[in-house]
């Protein structure tokens, strides 16, 4: 992954999509997606959003990074 995101190519086609690649180690990487956890949590409790159907866990993870400012931005 590091020697992806080295490439120009890569990086624009995520940049492209809205996303910020992060070289980070395992731990720094559960840190983060915690911290998602808890902030996402709170924003879904304080909307009072509803689970439609259910989702694997990949498919949020692939949500692209410019959607989720957009939700983020509906509440902070």
């Amino acid at each position: 992954m590091t020697r992806h995101l080295q490439s120009a190519d890569f990086r624009a086609r995520l940049a492209a999509d809205g996303s910020e690649p992060v070289a980070n180690s395992p731990s720094e990487f559960a840190a983060v997606i915690q911290a998602d956890v808890q902030r996402w949590s709170k924003l879904i409790r304080s909307t009072g959003i509803k689970l439609q159907r259910r989702v694997r866990p990949i498919e949020c993870v692939f949500l692209p990074a410019a959607s989720l400012r957009f939700l983020a931005s509906l509440v902070w």
